[in-house]
C-alpha cells in the first residue's frame, strides 16, 4: 500500500520510502489499516467540501451479507458547480436494525461534522 501511495503522492516517495530505513516495510496489519483510515478521512473529507454548498441528496441501501450482518451504504448525489450531477460513494455502516429512520442513523456525530447536517 505504501508504494502505491507514493506513486500518486511525491511527499510520501519522498518522507517514507526515500528517508527511512529499507528495513521499514510497513506491512503489519496495524499500520495498514491506520495508513486506510487516513485515505478514508482524507476522501471523506473531499466528498464533504466538494458538496458543502450544492444541492445534495443522500441515498442509502442495506444488505445482508453471508455473516447475517446487516450493512446500509450511503451515496451522495449532487449538482456540481458546474451543473452536472455527481454521486460519490461515502461510506458502508455496520447497523444492527435496517428499518431505523434516517436521522437516527445520522446521530453519529463524525457524520454529522463532516456533512454538516441539520434535522
Amino acid at each position: 500500500m505504501i508504494k502505491l501511495l507514493a506513486r500518486v503522492n511525491r511527499e510520501i516517495a519522498e518522507i517514507v520510502l526515500e528517508n527511512f530505513p529499507q528495513t521499514n516495510k510497513y506491512t503489519s496489519s496495524d499500520i495498514q489499516k491506520k495508513l486506510l483510515g487516513i485515505l478514508i478521512n482524507k476522501v471523506q473529507n473531499n466528498i464533504c467540501e466538494e458538496i458543502r454548498n450544492a444541492k445534495f441528496c443522500i441515498l442509502v441501501d442495506e444488505a445482508l451479507y453471508e455473516s447475517n450482518k446487516e450493512q446500509m451504504s450511503i451515496i451522495l448525489r449532487f449538482v456540481d458547480l458546474d451543473g452536472f450531477v455527481r454521486e460519490r460513494f461515502f461510506q458502508v455502516l455496520g447497523v444492527d436494525d435496517t428499518s431505523i429512520q434516517l436521522p437516527q442513523l445520522f446521530k453519529r456525530q463524525y457524520v454529522i461534522d463532516l456533512l454538516d447536517i441539520i434535522y
